[in-house]
Parts: structure tokens; sequence; C-alpha cells
């Protein structure tokens, strides 16, 4: 068990007190078991942020204060200026994670800091993030093997860092399952892929296999406990269908670019989004290259039937009838990652310099 500083606890408790209303539930008397553990101090909701008059939870606020209405990309109030890397929907709203180890939480229409200076307050950057299939989990990853859990149930955070004594920097994370019961995959810079199961009552972690020659993994992403894609530096695509034992080569034959986003719907069907704007689509047998403008697509989110792409240049691509198409440039800098939302949720995009853009439908 890691302890935390009293200086560190209170930063973190700090950060979280102002979301546990709407974002974490009322249980303050849960712990997790596992590792070190965080509780979060729980208030009654009052729906204020601090300093900050609270819109309803289907409206933003935007950089000069005032609300933001549907329909149009808006660049939105951060409480943070260090690159933001991730961003997921929870079934309590937004979750983004970033420079200097920062978990921010989208409050009734306000972002707010959950962590501001990452797991044992070492301020190692986060990277990528990922939720369980019920959304209930938050697990994110980065910097000398930062490895971290928010419960949103218990509106706790538990710090499972190092895993297996790793300590080199986790490139990205994917998560597949009910919380409780998930599966977690981490990949780095050294081409590993670590799995763990979680078991209820702490992660068994499985080992480490490596799926090519040892280039770094830019992206994991799983479509269900079993099947998940990755890609690599030497534009490789890997895939397992068996919760990440074994893994095989499907792609991308002559890509020609650098691989750095990936959005997998099922076994059968992934986009992969690259440098030089291009957009590979893989339906289980063959890859075809589209067109999201020229810049490095960063971001990269599909279903069935919609998609939205972000790239370096601040722009916006949205998948309709076959074909991406520019929809926004709500920003100058880079957007690294972008997110569906939902009835209650915006769409959300992250990036350079905090930088927070959001749509609602």
């Amino acid at each position: 068990m890691t302890s935390y500083t009293r200086r560190g606890l209170l930063a973190l408790t700090a950060g979280a007190t102002g979301l546990a209303g709407c974002l974490g539930g009322s249980d303050a008397s849960q712990t997790a078991t596992d590792s070190t553990t965080v509780q979060q101090t729980t208030t009654s909701p009052t729906g204020d942020g601090p300093g900050t008059t609270t819109p309803s939870g289907n409206q933003s606020v935007g950089n000069d204060g005032s609300d933001v209405g549907p329909g149009d990309w808006q660049a939105v109030k951060s409480p943070t200026d260090g690159t933001l890397h991730a961003v997921v929907t929870t079934r309590e709203g937004p979750f983004a994670v970033g420079e200097e180890g920062v978990l921010l939480g989208r409050c009734n229409g306000v972002w707010e800091t959950v962590l501001d200076s990452g797991l044992e307050v070492t301020g190692n950057g986060l990277l990528g993030a990922d939720i369980t299939a019920n959304g209930r989990h938050v697990w994110f990853a980065g910097g000398s093997g930062a490895v971290g859990r928010y419960d949103l149930a218990g509106s706790t955070v538990t710090d499972f860092s190092a895993p297996l004594g790793k300590t080199s920097t986790w490139e990205d994370v994917a998560v597949a399952g009910l919380a409780g019961e998930e599966w977690i995959y981490l990949a780095n810079g050294s081409g590993e892929v670590l799995r763990g199961k979680n078991t209820g009552s702490e992660i068994d972690w499985r080992g480490v296999t490596k799926p090519g020659t040892g280039s770094s993994i830019s992206a994991v992403e799983f479509v269900g406990t079993g099947t998940g894609f990755l890609l690599d530096g030497s534009t490789n695509v890997f895939q397992t269908t068996d919760a990440g034992k074994d893994w095989r080569k499907v792609g991308i034959p002559v890509a020609g670019n650098d691989l750095l986003s990936l959005a997998a719907m099922d076994a059968d069907s992934v986009n992969v989004g690259a440098s030089g704007g291009a957009v590979f689509r893989y339906n289980g047998f063959t890859w075809t290259e589209l067109d999201a403008g020229q810049a490095s697509v960063h971001g990269l989110t599909r279903d069935d039937s919609q998609g939205l792409a972000t790239t370096s240049e601040g722009e916006v691509f949205e998948f309709d009838e076959g074909e991406w198409h520019r929809t926004a440039k709500p920003v100058d800098e880079g957007l690294y990652d972008v997110t569906f939302g939902t009835t209650s949720a915006p769409d959300v995009a992250v990036g350079s310099s905090g930088r927070i853009v959001e749509r609602f439908r």
C-alpha cells in the first residue's frame, strides 16, 4: 500500500469535492481495496462549480462566459492549460486526461478538476483513457507506469501504477467488460501489451505479450471481452480474438502513413486515423483509404452510422454517406481525441493548451 502525503491527499480530495454530487454518487463509506485508494469527500449537490454560475446540463459555458447552444462546435472554459490527450463519455458525463496527470470531469455543464497532479502527486502525464461497458469505471494510464481507476459509484481513485514492476510509459489503455469484472489492456512504447483481470478484490495481471517486433504501440481498443485491435509505429494493425493471448497482423498494406488513432466497431469493422489526413477502413478482408483533409487525424470515433475525427489543425470531420466531411474548425490548436455524447451530454474533443470543444446536437 502506497501512502499519499497530506498535500497530495488534499489536492485529490479538493479536486473532486465539487464533483461528487453530479459525477460520483453519495456513498462516502466505500473504499477501493487495491493499491492506493483516495476517498473523495462527498457533498450535497449545489450545481455550482467554484466561482461559476452553473448552466443546465444540456448547455455549455463558452470562453466568454456565455451559454453555448446546440448544433455548433464551440470552445468552452477549461480548468487547465496543459495538453489533454484523451476523452471518454461515461454514464455521468465526459472525463478527460492529460499533461501533469490531470483528470477532468464535466459537472452540470462546467469542466472541473478531479485530479490536478496525477497519481502519487508526481505529475506524470496521462495519455490514454477508457471506460467499462457500463460506464462506471474510468481507467487511465501514462508516464512512468502510471495506471489509475476512477469509480463513479464511490467517487474513489485507486492507484495501480507500475503493475508487475513496469514503469515505462503506457501509451494507451483499453477496457472490456463490466465494472468489477473488467479486463484491462495497457500498451507501451516497447511494443508490449500487459493484460489484467479485475477479480472483484484485486487486479490479476496476466503477463506481457509483444504482438509485433517492438515498435511503439500508439493505440489499443477492444470491442468486447475477447476482440481487440492495436496500432504500432511500423504501420501495423494487429487483432486479437482471444482476449489478448495471441495477436495476428491484419494490415495495413503499404500504408505510407503514421498510424495515430483507432475506432473499432466489431471484429470486421475498424477505422484507423493517420498522418496526411488519411482514414483507413477495414471490413474484415480488405483495407480502403478515405480522405479527411490533410492534417494528421489524432482523434477518431465511430459507430455503425456516424463518425467523428479531429486533427492536428483543430478541425472536426464527420462521417456521412461513406465519406468524411469537414464541419468545423473551432480552435487553431491540435485536437487529440474525440468522443460521442449522449442525450444529456455533448460530443467533446480535447487537445493542446487544455482546449475543450463541445457540441450538443
